[in-house]
């Protein structure tokens, strides 16, 4: 394996999740603000709150795939993935899905609830 892949692959794996993550909190910002929104900004809010699926269904069945083996490659998003690992048997898996929700989604989510569903939970 030469250099390049070496150091190409956690950079895309970094850049892509920070990417996704960063469009995830401007959605919910969006959720959060919208009722002061005129009739232009709400269109614009629904073409980024379209195109952030986009990425988030790219990333998911790139990066998703990846950080999981290829564990849940069924699902479309990669909420549902995470649901799937948690709701699963893999501990090292629910560690990590577990991680994500905590630090990086259920902390951020407009309605204040957790974004995640854990079971039990």
């Amino acid at each position: 394996m030469n250099l390049y892949w070496i150091l190409a692959l956690p950079s895309y794996i970094v850049l892509s999740t920070l990417k996704t993550w960063l469009c995830y909190l401007a959605v919910e910002w969006l959720e959060k603000n919208k009722a002061g929104f005129n009739k232009l900004q709400r269109a614009g809010a629904y073409t980024f709150a379209a195109y952030a699926v986009g990425v988030d269904f790219v990333y998911n069945q790139t990066t998703g795939n990846l950080l999981f083996a290829f564990k849940h490659a069924n699902t479309l998003l990669f909420t549902s993935r995470l649901d799937a690992v948690l709701a699963g048997t893999s501990a090292w898996r629910k560690k990590v899905a577990g991680w994500i929700c905590t630090r990086l989604l259920d902390n951020h989510t407009a309605s204040g609830h957790a974004h995640c569903r854990w079971p039990n939970g």
